[in-house]
């Protein structure tokens, strides 16, 4: 795993979505309290995300719902009350978030794992396609710093298309390893859910944890941010470290939430 390679990709990933996204979120993404809010979601995600996690679905599932109810009910061909639309909504997908909630963790948990390898593991070579493509782009004999010093504004759909139609074998050899295990850990979660979501959310808490962290030393004291990037292998040891945690603590903690406490009975004296 390299961590310099890694934040190269997502920096790169960041500035392919920046020219199809909205434009005034790069400020708002960039600032100091969403950096503070992601590293707080990242800690309670680490911690105690196994406990949530069921009631974080269905609430999702109930806020879809209400919205997609509200729209079909304000839909001419229906002309149902609104509240109606948006209470039926939210009830009808919040049965649905739970009673399949073994499902969309699972597949949580795939596209997590998928995203992981797929940023630590393979973004050292598709680092280096990237250079290819610029000088595709840009003509070819061009080199990376030529290519960058003329244009480096793209989207990601000329990126997608020349990895199809130019790169279509090396991104088949990169990504299908990646999307195996991702279908194993999809897999795995159905067949054992508490151990998933222990093990998913430690993870996902550790990472973006480590990800608001990095924000924060980024945008507040890039000195600091600096020294970290030049020690990669502390880091991914601390970043390990806090993980292994996480998920002892939640081992050791659930069970108070998934069962209750058995009751002890004090024996009582017989009457004399």
């Amino acid at each position: 795993m390299d961590l310099k390679n890694t934040l190269e990709l997502i920096k790169w990933v960041q500035e392919l979505t920046s020219h199809t996204a909205w434009p005034s979120a790069a400020a708002w993404v960039n600032s100091i309290w969403f950096a503070i809010g992601v590293a707080g979601i990242g800690l309670l995600l680490a911690l105690w995300g196994s406990r949530l996690l069921r009631t974080v679905v269905v609430l999702v599932f109930m806020a879809v719902g209400a919205v997609v109810g509200r729209r079909v009910a304000s839909a001419e061909s229906v002309q149902v009350d609104l509240l109606i639309g948006v209470v039926l909504g939210a009830g009808v997908a919040g049965l649905i978030g739970y009673a399949c909630y073994r499902w969309w963790l699972a597949m949580m948990v795939g596209v997590l794992v998928t995203v992981v390898l797929l940023a630590t593991f393979s973004a050292s070579r598709l680092l280096e396609e990237r250079q290819s493509f610029e000088a595709h782009r840009l003509g070819m004999g061009q080199s990376f710093a030529v290519a960058i010093a003329n244009d480096s504004s793209y989207s990601a759909e000329e990126v997608i298309n020349y990895f199809w139609g130019q790169r279509r074998e090396l991104l088949i050899k990169t990504l299908l390893p990646v999307i195996l295990v991702g279908v194993l850990a999809f897999s795995v979660s159905l067949l054992m859910p508490r151990l998933t979501s222990i093990v998913g959310t430690s993870v996902l808490g550790t990472l973006t944890l480590a990800g608001g962290g990095a924000l924060l030393l980024t945008a507040k004291w890039p000195s600091a941010w600096a020294s970290i990037q030049s020690h990669p292998v502390g880091t991914m040891i601390g970043i390990g470290l806090f993980g292994l945690f996480a998920v002892m603590y939640q081992f050791t903690h659930s069970r108070r939430i998934f069962s209750p406490r058995p009751v002890v009975h004090q024996p009582t004296a017989s009457a004399a």
